[in-house]
């Protein structure tokens, strides 16, 4: 019994020192981004310029996904999280010393969003490795929750800086980036030193475990238990992408707002998205998880018809923070699915999978918004938007083809 006890406080214990240094890390990742991002538009007044940025993220988890698919580091994780984190401090500081042109800036950038785009996926198979299934549904909620606040909070404080330093001192915000790594970097030291990553395969703790490697191949197409895990965390990303971007239109171009009321609807947003990952802990929203996610995308979509009535900013308000809350709703649930259904010898390329599907659908939507708000108008637009969520949501009562059927 003591044993037992001594395990489950362990693995208590490396989840909470993940939860501080992922926070802390990817504090540094968003803030590094951000600050680039608005740096460089300051500097050029060219969306064409600063487009490049978003690219490269969704470059570095294509290439980080087919480095997880050919090579797994055979280092511990306390010492393989303590490299990569001290790498980042390297590519912050070689920002600082070389980042003096946009090559050399998108040369290194590069760099450092492959690494950070595998260390993710390493947290992601440690969280794995350290996590029972009975604890996960908890443990990814309050993931998520970080994750949020990560953006919120490296976000203003990004923007903050970039206000308050001159564009000849930029390169002083790679200076603050690199002040950040050390303390992941000594954190990660103490997490269990037995606990290391496990070569990648295809394989699920259901049926599709017992499918031949020939029949995979064969079947690669064929819906299973994991189908909705992708299509529905894509369709939110792409919709939820568009949606944000007709958003400010509506508010700039429909109610005559400003930048101010737009701020103020993005962090009401915000707040309902870090509400809705907690409130998954609640018992009956976890123990029906799957039916409440088909209503919320159901109900997502009805909401988006209320635009319909061309609602004032305070009305506005309380429809896209139901929005934002439902959509995180059904986040956190796919990515418990995901954790669930995949073992720790899939999980960080499935993790980096969906990962790479996600930075595409959140790029791609934003021309998508744009051509459709040019060729059909606002409020059009957002009811296609809403009509896209009516077509997605019944795929999570689609039956699953089992292993035996697949012939």
């Amino acid at each position: 019994m003591n044993t037992l006890q001594n395990t489950q406080n362990k693995k208590d214990y490396n989840f909470i020192l993940l939860l501080i240094s992922d926070f802390v890390s990817s504090f540094g990742g968003c803030f590094l981004a951000t600050a680039i991002t608005l740096f460089k538009y300051k500097e050029s007044y060219s969306l064409l310029t600063v487009s490049i940025f978003p690219l490269i993220t969704i470059i570095s988890q294509v290439m980080s996904y087919f480095i997880n698919t050919k090579w797994t580091f055979r280092l511990s994780f306390r010492v393989l999280f303590f490299i990569n984190e001290l790498l980042a401090l390297c590519f912050a500081m070689s920002l600082f010393f070389f980042g003096k042109t946009l090559i050399s800036i998108i040369s290194i950038y590069l760099m450092f969003s492959v690494f950070f785009a595998l260390l993710e996926t390493y947290r992601a198979e440690f969280l794995k490795a350290i996590t029972p299934d009975d604890k996960m549904p908890f443990r990814q909620s309050v993931s998520q929750t970080i994750n949020l606040l990560v953006v919120v909070v490296g976000t203003i404080i990004a923007g903050i800086v970039a206000d308050a330093l001159p564009l000849e001192n930029q390169n002083l915000m790679y200076l603050v980036t690199a002040c950040v790594y050390p303390i992941p970097a000594v954190l990660m030291l103490f997490v269990s030193k037995e606990l290391k990553p496990s070569a990648q395969e295809n394989k699920s703790n259901g049926h599709e475990s017992e499918i031949t490697e020939a029949h995979q191949r064969k079947t690669f197409f064929t819906f299973t238990e994991a189908t909705p895990i992708f299509v529905g965390t894509v369709a939110i990303s792409f919709v939820g992408g568009a949606t944000s971007l007709l958003t400010m239109s509506y508010v700039f171009n429909v109610i005559n707002a400003g930048a101010l009321q737009y701020s103020i609807l993005s962090s009401v947003m915000a707040v309902a998205s870090a509400v809705a990952s907690m409130f998954i802990n609640v018992p009956f929203i976890r123990n029906n998880l799957q039916r409440i996610n088909v209503v919320g995308l159901f109900g997502i979509g009805a909401i988006l018809f209320l635009i319909l009535l061309q609602p004032s900013f305070k009305f506005l308000i309380p429809i896209l923070a139901t929005s934002a809350f439902i959509s995180t709703l059904s986040m956190t649930y796919y990515n418990i699915k995901l954790f669930l259904y995949y073992q720790q010898s899939a999980i960080r390329t499935k993790f980096n999978l969906l990962q790479v599907f996600m930075q595409i659908a959140s790029g791609t939507s934003k021309p998508f918004a744009g051509f459709i708000e040019k060729s059909l108008g606002i409020i059009p637009s957002f009811l296609l938007c809403g009509v896209l969520f009516f077509v997605v949501a019944p795929i999570n009562l689609l039956k699953v083809k089992k292993a035996q059927d697949l012939g």
